[in-house]
């Protein structure tokens, strides 16, 4: 460096503010980069004696002591504690060039908001070396911001995997009660069949005949008592039948309604998933900012013509220049 600050002092006459500004800032981004290492050094030993201070004392000694802030002690410490295992290297011992080697102070303390596994990785794909801090502060966001984005379109993506899991089980709900449907209508069609047989046979039905012999053995209310015994027997299965019957109209009801939730279910599944297919495709960042830029054009485009309205009422002449000036533009923008 001595030599060539020798080299720049012997060119003076081709000197100018573009040469020293760039010597400046050659000498200020190498010193940087030394001193990170110390910082690292500096954060170890902070470390180091904030264990062995009792409760309280760490301020004092801070401030007594070493004359550090506690913001700038903890800046050193963190630096020592992400960075430490690469201290060797920034200070020059050992022979593997490494990613941070050439970090300034300021950079270094602005990857730390990065996940350490994710920091050389990023270092080098951003060439974050070259870069200025104000730049490297910008990747950063804009890292954190694409991260965060992928992770909505992620749980988005997941939420519209359960959505579409949903109408699924929806539609399979459906198939079931409308195939429960049709077994309870066959099994009521069923019953309905059984029924008019068994009314059929009963109405067939007659009390045996006696003989003459027989009829003078047996009582008068020995038929009358087959005849209430025949009737019973009508009454209980005509009973049976018809609760048979009553129950199966239930059950096709039921079957009926349990069809009609399912429809809704899946009307209501397949909606939101076509909702959230749209927000996906409305969630470019493209997208909303062309959006937000419309916006913002149609308030002023309904401005300039209330303006143009009031020209109109006072000047014919300008108020038409300031239409053909609206239109021009307006096919500039398709």
């Amino acid at each position: 460096m001595e030599n060539q600050l020798a080299v720049n002092q012997n060119n003076m006459q081709t000197r100018n503010i573009d040469v020293v500004t760039n010597e400046i800032i050659a000498i200020k981004t190498q010193a940087q980069n030394t001193l990170i290492a110390y910082f690292i050094e500096i954060g170890k030993r902070l470390t180091e004696a904030k264990s062995m201070l009792d409760h309280g004392e760490w301020g004092t000694w801070l401030e007594e002591k070493v004359e550090f802030s506690h913001s700038s002690a903890n800046n050193y410490m963190k630096l020592y504690e992400e960075y430490g295992e690469q201290s060797p290297f920034l200070l020059g011992i050992g022979a593997n060039s490494q990613p941070f080697a050439n970090l300034s102070y300021a950079k270094a303390i602005k990857l730390l908001s990065l996940p350490k596994e994710e920091r050389e990785e990023f270092v080098e794909k951003n060439d974050i070396e070259n870069k200025s801090v104000r730049e490297t502060d910008n990747l950063i966001k804009e890292h954190k911001k694409a991260l965060e984005e992928k992770a909505r379109l992620e749980e988005e993506n997941a939420r519209l995997k359960n959505i579409k899991k949903d109408a699924e089980e929806a539609q399979a709900l459906a198939f079931n009660a409308q195939s429960s449907l049709v077994e309870k209508q066959k099994e009521l069609d069923n019953i309905k069949a059984q029924l008019k047989k068994k009314e059929q046979e009963l109405e067939n039905a007659t009390v045996p005949s006696l003989s003459e012999d027989e009829l003078n053995e047996i009582k008068k209310d020995a038929k009358a008592e087959a005849k209430k015994e025949l009737d019973e027997k009508l009454a209980k299965e005509k009973d049976k039948l018809a609760k048979e019957r009553a129950r199966l109209e239930q059950d096709v009801e039921a079957a009926k309604a349990e069809k009609a939730a399912a429809d809704v279910l899946v009307k209501d599944a397949e909606a939101k998933v076509l909702e959230f297919e749209k927000q996906i495709r409305m969630s470019s960042p493209l997208v909303t900012k062309f959006k937000t830029i419309f916006d913002d054009m149609q308030v002023k485009a309904n401005a300039l013509l209330s303006i143009v309205e009031d020209v109109e009422k006072t000047d014919q002449e300008t108020s038409q220049k300031l239409r053909k000036a609206l239109s021009t533009l307006a096919s500039k923008l398709v």
